[in-house]
C-alpha cells in the first residue's frame, strides 16, 4: 500500500504501486521489459553491424559477454553467433 500524500508521494507513485501497475498494463515486470528492450537492440546490432558479441554486450550494459549470452539464449533460444548467421543467410 502506498503512503498517504506527503512530499515523497507528490514526487511520484511509490515503487510497489508502479510495479503492480506496470505488470497489469504490460503483462511483464519492469525488469523483464527492460531486458526485452535490451535484447531487441542486440538483435538489431547483430543483424545490421559487424560489432563483436563482446562489444554489443558492453554497449547494452551487460557486465560480461557471458551474461549477455545467457540472457540472449534464454529469450531467443539461440546463440548470438547462430542467430546472426541465420538472419544474414
Amino acid at each position: 500500500m502506498c503512503p498517504t500524500p506527503t512530499a515523497q508521494w507528490c514526487a511520484g507513485p511509490c515503487y510497489p504501486y508502479f510495479r503492480r501497475l506496470f505488470r497489469e498494463q504490460t503483462g511483464m515486470s519492469a525488469k523483464q521489459h527492460q531486458m526485452r528492450v535490451r535484447l531487441q537492440r542486440a538483435i538489431d546490432l547483430l543483424v545490421n553491424t559487424e560489432k563483436s558479441i563482446k562489444k554489443i554486450a558492453g554497449l547494452l550494459g551487460f557486465h560480461s559477454a557471458f551474461h549477455f549470452s545467457t540472457q540472449f539464449r534464454q529469450l531467443i533460444d539461440s546463440s548470438q553467433t547462430g542467430f546472426r548467421a541465420a538472419k544474414r543467410s
